[in-house]
């Protein structure tokens, strides 16, 4: 989520108020574009003050040679660009690397509203991002685990028990590299997101107290087992194992045999018995089962709760019309007030 804002005003160069209702980009357009991009009055490489790079997936019935012809003909457009060698390319990946968003531990829980641009819109949703730091093969397991343990008493606790929103769901978000939970409550007037933001907080911490630290071993083998054969399954079809290559580029990761690897991973895991001694790992160099169940708990500690590697995010999208304040920074307890107030005047009106 904070990578959509923070690309988002690169997308205003992209928009063009068009008379005739079309979609086509004019040529002036794309040539203001191209100069804006690439920097200097003639758009020449020289003069750029900034860097593009361009990736792209060819799959289907074609060649390596027509691939690399197809490419070379769209980059011609977007002439002039350097192509950088390998060398250069390895470069760029390393300063990737250290260009990902963390999230301040000492500035957590931060606060983003969202007003909704539909003005009929009266429902409003909270997105509880919690940042778990760098991906790595273990890294990933255990917060999809987590992620899996969470799903059936986060839904009934929020949504049966407690009624706080029609929606409530949580999901592993990943992004350059970086990854962590997201929470996504949908709520109404009477569950605004902040109030909806310290139920989840109260409901993560009863979570730990009262299911993670009591979990066994055993209890693990059926979320380990649908993970594997999750990943054990081949690629329907060309354009399922094309959005699969795609997502290791979007991503910067580049790990095309990821589904593999985890597999061969988890059936490691899944092949110890519970009662193996408690080793860092096993003779296949796999953590043991035992040792990855108290990991499990350990990561919770001191990434989900300890905030080790990032910290948490907080996205308010609220209706329009819950937006008092013309300008300047908008806080919580003044959208609070305006909603108090509307309540006691919906008050008054149903008593009048």
């Amino acid at each position: 989520l904070p990578h959509w804002h923070a690309t988002w005003d690169y997308l205003s160069l992209l928009r063009e108020a068009s008379s005739a209702g079309t979609e086509r980009f004019s040529l002036e357009s794309v040539d203001a574009f191209r100069t804006t991009l690439f920097g200097g009055a003639s758009g020449a490489p020289g003069c750029s003050m900034r860097n593009l790079v361009v990736e792209a997936l060819l799959h289907g019935n074609v060649t390596e040679d027509e691939a690399r012809l197809l490419f070379d003909r769209c980059m011609a457009i977007v002439q002039p660009c350097l192509r950088p060698e390998v060398g250069d390319l390895r470069q760029f990946l390393r300063r990737l690397e250290c260009h990902q968003l963390r999230i301040p531990a000492e500035l957590s829980p931060l606060g983003l509203f969202i007003p909704l641009p539909n003005a009929t819109e009266s429902n409003a949703s909270l997105g509880y991002y919690v940042q778990t730091g760098v991906r790595s093969l273990e890294r990933d397991l255990l917060v999809e685990v987590l992620s899996n343990l969470l799903q059936k008493p986060l839904f009934h606790e929020l949504r049966t028990v407690q009624q706080l929103g029609y929606v409530v769901s949580n999901f592993v978000y990943r992004r350059c590299g970086a990854q962590g939970l997201f929470f996504l409550v949908q709520s109404t007037e009477r569950h605004p997101p902040w109030h909806v933001a310290e139920r989840l907080e109260c409901f993560l911490h009863d979570f730990y107290q009262n299911q993670l630290q009591r979990l066994r071993v055993d209890d693990l083998r059926p979320y380990l087992e649908a993970m594997a054969e999750k990943r054990e399954e081949p690629d329907r079809n060309l354009p399922e194992r094309g959005a699969r290559f795609w997502a290791e580029i979007e991503h910067g990761t580049y790990q095309y045999q990821r589904g593999e690897q985890e597999a061969r991973y988890l059936r490691a895991l899944l092949k110890q018995d519970t009662d193996e001694a408690a080793t860092d790992v096993n003779a296949t160099g796999t953590l043991s089962l035992v040792k990855f169940h108290a990991l499990l708990r350990t990561f919770w500690e001191n990434e989900v709760c300890g905030h080790r590697h990032g910290g948490s995010l907080r996205v308010y999208a609220v209706p329009f019309c819950w937006m008092p304040v013309v300008g300047g920074a908008l806080q919580v307890d003044q959208v609070a007030a305006y909603l108090a107030t509307k309540e006691t005047q919906q008050g008054l009106e149903e008593r009048t």
